[in-house]
């Protein structure tokens, strides 16, 4: 019953995603995200993603590439099922930074907490709504969607760190 990744080019990105790891190159792509109609279109009008990969890992049922971004001047990890193929560059890759580990990077990545099941109503802003989708599938139910927000009704398993009150509209 796990909400599964919807990119049939999985295998294909993975393995461009390898190569540029194995080969030091860098690697080039679009990245997805969905919309309010739960359609995926491409984030930023298209814009190209160029990073340095360094590693892939799972976390949290995801699949993810770490690697260096010269735009954002830091690492970054992506999501790969929401990426297009990529384009191995001809370029090589930045070596990682000083210090970097990816088990140190990947372990301030949060972590989920149990609880008693509450029907929720949470408003959220747009650019939330991959995450959204990712949590609860597209059979959630959205509602009251504007330019900048949308309600999401879900029985979620509210922790003992938060009061359902917090939730509930």
């Amino acid at each position: 019953g796990r909400i599964k990744a919807q990119n049939d080019k999985l295998l294909y990105i993975i393995e461009k995603v390898a190569m540029g790891i194995q080969n030091k190159k860098k690697i080039a792509f679009k990245m997805y995200n969905y919309n309010a109609n739960k359609r995926l279109i491409q984030r930023h009008g298209g814009e190209l993603y160029v990073i340095s990969p360094y590693n892939t890992i799972w976390k949290d049922d995801r699949y993810y590439v770490v690697g260096y971004s010269d735009k954002r001047e830091k690492v970054v990890s992506m999501r790969i099922d929401r990426m297009g193929l990529p384009d191995l560059l001809n370029e090589d890759a930045v070596p990682p930074p000083k210090g970097y580990n990816v088990q140190d990077y990947t372990d301030t990545i949060t972590k989920m907490y149990e609880g008693a099941k509450e029907e929720v109503t949470l408003r959220c802003r747009m650019e939330l709504i991959d995450s959204v989708i990712d949590k609860f599938g597209k059979k959630v139910t959205i509602s009251n969607v504007t330019k900048d927000t949308f309600d999401v009704t879900a029985t979620v398993s509210v922790s003992g760190t938060c009061s359902p009150a917090l939730y509930t509209m």
